[in-house]
């Protein structure tokens, strides 16, 4: 074995797992499997023949690329995921066929894994509110969500605690709580350096503080995902039985498909799904689904009106349906869209909670001028009328390094850049000389 465990974690596995100890620990010392999760809203086929079983979009790679150079990657037509942690698709696909879903939180939502496929499920209908406590980990956060081109989605920077005044405002809550990251010693040993009996006693505490301050915010009927990357029941399983025994919730079945090889855990009501890498093909995973068991309805008495811009016809153009959604102002000047239907609901979270971010962003007014957002080159609801230029990789490469680049066109102005039909970013043509419009953030340093 060449992966060196930690003794007190070895006995408590030992403990946990009996006889599949062994086998377990073999496990940690196998190469890690590498798995995408392609976003369906941009028509992208995986070149893939092995998929992950419990996701519909989820392949495995027989490698793991470049994805610095892959500009696919880069227009947000897929995503790199952990193949266990897709089985979130499983928990909402087991109340979305008799619940219709209208508000979402994802609690712990950075980097996005989990909000950008919650956004693929929750197909462009209700809104998500993706939430990152840590400020230095909002930005990519954001920039995976601008990447997977939705607009039914707020961000926003704040405790869990920040959404209880929110009382049963949310359909579902999920919970990707912090751990102590015993799932991730395959693929990433200072997992095993930083991990420590109190550190995962401490993040039990953290776990329960963070679900006392949200649990308020569930709906009546509404439901709860919880989900950790860890093996540890007291992090797991424990933390479900302390649910249903502190609060009118109960735990749901999820149906499995044997040939998966998840480990269901039964204690007392608390029902659990763990993932263990000798029995699937993924790392340390757990999830449990549950129902709050409330029937009275709360209603927010609150609500701050969101300011609809009175665009000029002509910034819609930029939009293929140029009904569904309304254009604001997030700040003077700068246009941003987002479903109109949806205008209630926002107006009910703002008035109750700062937010980062609403919808996607459209562009910048200056003076006579209108400059497109690069968000409008990744969202999925941008006009099929746009120019656009096509480049082959080698030059969507240079484009995506902002260095000199060759394109075929004449056509003065705004135009979409395009690789194997998957939006770019921008670029702004004027007196035969190309402006790159690639955010200096989002710039390629390696090629």
């Amino acid at each position: 074995m060449h992966i060196s465990l930690p003794d007190s974690f070895v006995n408590r596995i030992q403990q946990q797992l009996g006889k599949e100890a062994n086998s377990f620990i073999e496990a940690l010392d196998s190469p890690t499997p590498v798995s995408i999760r392609i976003n369906p809203a941009k028509g992208f086929i995986a070149n893939s023949s092995d998929p992950v079983l419990w996701a519909k979009n989820g392949f495995y790679l027989k490698e793991r690329p470049s994805y610095t150079l892959d500009p696919i990657f880069h227009a947000g037509a897929y995503y790199v995921q952990e193949a266990s942690s897709m089985f979130l698709e499983q928990a909402f696909k087991t109340i979305s066929k008799e619940f219709e879903m209208h508000t979402v939180l994802d609690l712990c939502a950075s980097p996005g894994g989990k909000s950008t496929h919650l956004l693929s499920l929750m197909n462009a209908e209700g809104l998500l509110i993706s939430n990152e406590v840590i400020g230095t980990r909002l930005g990519p956060l954001q920039e995976n969500i601008s990447k997977w081109g939705y607009s039914n989605v707020i961000t926003t920077n704040l405790d869990p605690k920040a959404f209880s005044p929110l009382t049963g405002f949310f359909d579902l809550v999920l919970i990707d709580a912090p751990c102590s990251g015993e799932g991730l010693f395959r693929k990433d040993p200072k997992a095993i350096q930083e991990w420590s009996e109190m550190n995962a006693n401490n993040c039990v505490l953290r776990q329960n503080r963070i679900i006392q301050d949200v649990i308020s915010s569930v709906k009546p009927g509404g439901y709860i995902i919880y989900s950790t990357c860890t093996y540890n029941p007291e992090e797991n399983i424990k933390q479900i039985e302390k649910i249903i025994a502190e609060h009118n919730f109960e735990a749901l079945n999820i149906p499995l498909d044997p040939n998966w090889g998840i480990q269901e855990y039964r204690a007392e009501k608390a029902i659990g799904y763990q993932f263990y890498p000798h029995k699937t093909k993924g790392e340390g995973f757990f999830l449990a689904l549950l129902r709050n068991k409330d029937t009275e309805i709360t209603k927010l008495k609150k609500s701050k009106q969101l300011p609809v811009y009175k665009a000029d016809p002509k910034y819609k153009n930029w939009l293929e349906d140029q009904t569904t959604f309304e254009i604001f102002e997030a700040f003077p000047n700068e246009l941003s869209f987002i479903n109109k239907d949806l205008f209630p609901l926002i107006e009910q979270i703002l008035a109750y909670i700062p937010v980062k971010k609403i919808g996607t962003k459209l562009g910048e007014i200056k003076g006579k001028d209108f400059i497109p957002h690069h968000d409008l080159a990744l969202s999925i609801d941008q006009s099929n009328a746009i120019p656009v230029v096509i480049l082959d990789k080698l030059n969507v490469l240079q484009y995506l390094r902002r260095d000199h680049f060759n394109y075929d066109t004449d056509q003065q102005g705004w135009h979409l850049v395009q690789y194997e039909g998957q939006g770019i970013g921008w670029v702004n043509i004027t007196s035969g000389r190309a402006n790159n419009k690639l955010p200096m953030n989002l710039r390629i340093r390696n090629l």
